[in-house]
């Protein structure tokens, strides 16, 4: 089986800053994660892989898809 999607998930650890509303206002800059805290699933198809990745953002992780 070919996997054609790739999506890459790490802890954001800026998320007490996105909870509140007057901060959501204000732009805040991205910090490259470590490449070591990167963990990386394959997918066959784009709706398993976004339906991935949305379940991870869910729960506190930022994610990629390539």
């Amino acid at each position: 089986m070919r996997h054609d999607l790739c999506v890459e998930y790490w802890k954001n650890e800026n998320i007490n800053e996105l909870t509140n509303a007057a901060v959501m206002s204000k732009n805040l800059h991205y910090i490259k994660p470590d490449p070591k805290d990167i963990s990386r699933r394959y997918f066959p198809n784009h709706e398993a892989a976004m339906s991935f990745a949305k379940s991870m953002h869910d729960q506190g992780y930022l994610t990629k898809i390539f």
